[in-house]
């Protein structure tokens, strides 16, 4: 009898992280986080992916709890979506699901399957034979986690987001000790920075490095960070103290992050004293050179404070000449081009953008980090996660003279851990059900095909009288636009000959065939 593991997102590609992992030949699974992997311009208008919950049902597994690793949107994002085909109860540390607790009562769900748990005590999982306890790491979200999986004497780890700094940064170090206390048949591990060969810095450092660009800002300052990363935010009130400055924030995402920070966390006196003078209510048109002011949307997003108040969105607020904004934050791949923009249109407003390497630590051990727990756990397997390919093989590359197994899988994939590892292929095609507006697609592909050809090509109406034909077009390219009546003609051709010819498959052959990456989405219809 061995562990065995099925992730169903995370491996291959960033975001929608979940796994299910079971004992024996049980079919009776629990599944580690469900989160949401975020959509890019690409994707058709889609706004996001949800886990390929289909290959649940594909192999027959019965969902007997949820366990989650930390707060992040791509590993919680979509509990409350399985929940509602999947119930069963919900373990989580007390930060995590507080955040939780706001998706569940959003969707109008009983709250009474959430239940917290605590450090280093392991809970039995009622239809299984596994425990499991969570393990304290220092990411980047308060109250984040390492997984250990206990089943018979067999131990497996779940790294959750990992990192492992060497000073405490707001929280404690990652609680390596208790994960290296007995022998590890295998170790999932975040692959996420396995790219980065440079040691990560400290907050301390960051600290410094900011004070030192705006101590001589004689105007205005504000800074923009992720509204989860609470130890930048920790950061920023120290920047305010040695600077003599106020420190605002403003974004609902913060307001709600400042308060479980204050509700959840063990606060020395003078932090506690620095987390509640944070202005959390102050409207930021009242900003003056006595504050910094801290905006959500990092990233570009378009409805976050930052990109509105470029838009001049906020009543009362301009921006000025002399103000300054500090970008403590890393770009996620996939939104650079919706922030060059918008640090574009803050240098047309007069704003000073001030950016460096050295205001960010990233919340994902670097290669030195994970080798390091790879040498200190020993694992006979060590199976990457979280990451697209290049970070996948990146960590298998950096681990692999360590003298554990390295196994490379994919989404769908089952892997045993017995004497001998072994890996099960899916037996579907590995499907992520799209979030669109609220609502669920199981099979998005076509769709999100056929909208990168209509903004791409445009739309071509065919309308069958009888056995003539005629053609309405939109947006279509010139050199589509004039083979339409040669079109039309030969589809008259096929409807002389037959007429229930196939109008759609005939005029999308056609214009394959001489448009190629132009070729319009084609409706056809009968009149």
């Amino acid at each position: 009898m061995s562990f065995y593991a099925i992730p169903l997102g995370g491996v291959g590609h960033f975001g929608g992280n979940c796994m299910a992992i079971g004992f024996g030949a049980s079919p009776n699974i629990v599944v580690v986080d469900a989160g949401v992997r975020h959509a890019h311009h690409f994707d058709g208008g889609v706004d996001g992916f949800i886990p390929a919950w289909s290959l649940i049902e594909a192999r027959d597994l019965k969902i007997q709890a949820y366990v989650l690793t930390h707060g992040h949107y791509d590993h919680i994002g979509a509990v409350h979506t399985f929940f509602e085909r999947y119930p069963a109860p919900v373990y989580g540390l007390p930060y995590t699901l507080d955040m939780v607790c706001d998706n569940f009562k959003k969707a109008g769900l009983s709250l009474k399957e959430l239940h917290e748990v605590e450090h280093q005590r392991f809970i039995p999982i009622d239809g299984t034979k596994i425990s499991l306890a969570w393990a304290h790491v220092n990411h980047s979200i308060p109250q984040s986690a390492a997984l250990l999986f206990e089943c018979e004497g067999q131990r497996i780890i779940h790294s959750g987001d990992y990192r492992a700094p060497r000073e405490d940064d707001f929280e404690a170090r990652t609680d390596l000790d208790f994960l290296t206390q007995a022998p590890v048949r295998a170790l999932f591990l975040d692959s996420t920075s396995s790219t980065s060969n440079t040691e990560s810095i400290g907050e301390a450092e960051i600290t410094d490095e900011i004070v030192d660009a705006i101590g001589a800002c004689p105007g205005r300052v504000f800074a923009t960070t992720f509204s989860s990363q609470m130890q930048r935010l920790d950061t920023l009130s120290r920047v305010a103290e040695i600077c003599g400055r106020k420190l605002w924030v403003h974004g609902h995402q913060f307001r709600k992050h400042v308060q479980r920070v204050l509700k959840y966390l063990p606060l020395d006196e003078a932090a506690r004293k620095r987390w509640e003078s944070i202005e959390v209510e102050r409207h930021f048109r009242e900003a003056s050179s006595q504050s910094i002011i801290v905006l959500s949307g990092s990233q570009g997003e378009p409805t976050a404070a930052l990109a509105r108040a470029v838009r001049g969105e906020f009543h009362g607020f301009t921006w000025r000449n002399n103000d300054v904004l500090v970008y403590a934050s890393r770009v996620i791949p996939g939104n650079e081009l919706s922030l060059h923009r918008l640090f574009d249109q803050l240098a047309e407003l007069g704003v000073r953008v001030l950016r460096s390497s050295r205001f960010h630590t990233s919340g994902h051990g670097d290669t030195l980090q994970l080798s390091e727990a790879v040498d200190l756990i020993k694992p006979e397997s060590v199976v990457p996660i979280h990451g697209a390919p290049s970070q996948l093989t990146s960590l298998k590359t950096a681990t692999e003279s360590l003298g554990s197994e390295l196994v490379l899988i994919q989404n769908g994939d089952r892997i045993d851990f017995r004497e001998s590892t072994t890996i099960q292929t899916s037996p579907i095609d590995v499907v992520y059900p799209s979030l669109e507006a609220g609502f669920i697609r199981e099979d998005p592909i076509a769709h999100i095909r056929d909208r990168s050809r209509l903004g791409r090509a445009g739309v071509l109406v065919i309308q069958q009288h009888e056995s003539k034909v005629s053609c309405i077009s939109r947006a279509l390219r010139p050199n589509v636009e004039v083979m339409i009546q040669e079109c039309a003609d030969m589809l008259e051709e096929h409807l002389a000959r037959d007429r229930d010819a196939d109008l759609e498959a005939l005029a999308l052959h056609f214009f394959k065939k001489r448009a190629r990456y132009h070729t319009p989405v084609i409706i056809a219809t009968r009149g």
